[in-house]
């Protein structure tokens, strides 16, 4: 992602969370030590957050798009609600609010739903993992566990009209240079630069199957 957006973004919360901690009523000692621990937090979650936002949006903008995990519209209102979340309780808790509401069912249910919501979409979105053989070989698999060859819900893998997605990766299909079946079950892209792209996943393989049949 555009790093400028991210530091840009990154000062912004910063400054916001720091007029937040100063309008509280706790003491000024206890205010600086919070505006400081909360910088190296806001770098965290703000690099993650914008990060995976902007990588989301990359994939909405493909064209003829057939995904098989969470759609990434759905990724993107989670990751939104999640984000203002934390923000909005951490400024209730540091300016001091009465939180009596959170026994009410109403605050309840908006106190658990973002949990939920995070778990649900980690059961959609197990990342791929990209290793380096020891003949320079890029392999970017998607399970090295035998006994986790299929995922809950699904993968983060989709066919669009000039490609494939894999996770946060889009290749084009000027990069593949064939795909194979092997006696494994794994369905292998095989590319130009001699990388390789090895599904398991049992649904991703199928998926797969049916988009290049």
């Amino acid at each position: 992602m555009n790093k400028a957006i991210i530091k840009y973004a990154y000062i912004f919360i910063s400054m916001a969370m720091a007029i937040v901690i100063m309008l509280s009523s706790r003491s000024l000692l206890i205010k600086i030590v919070i505006i400081i621990l909360q910088i190296p937090v806001n770098r965290m979650l703000d690099r993650y957050f914008f990060d995976k936002f902007y990588k989301n949006i990359k994939i909405i903008k493909l064209k003829k798009l057939n995904f098989l995990g969470l759609n990434p519209k759905i990724e993107i209102l989670i990751d939104i609600y999640v984000f203002c979340f934390v923000y909005i309780l951490f400024s209730i808790y540091i300016l001091g609010y009465d939180v009596s509401f959170i026994s009410s069912k109403v605050a309840k249910v908006i106190l658990i739903l973002p949990i939920i919501l995070v778990i649900i979409d980690s059961l959609y979105s197990k990342h791929i993992d990209v290793r380096k053989q020891q003949d320079g070989t890029i392999v970017y698999g998607v399970s090295y566990n035998d006994n986790e060859n299929s995922s809950i819900f699904g993968l983060r893998v989709g066919k669009f009209d000039k490609g494939i997605v894999i996770d946060d990766y889009i290749f084009y299909d000027e990069e593949i240079n064939f795909t194979t079946y092997s006696q494994d079950f794994e369905f292998i892209f095989i590319l130009k630069d001699e990388s390789k792209i090895v599904i398991k996943d049992k649904r991703a393989v199928r998926f797969f199957k049916e988009m290049f049949k």
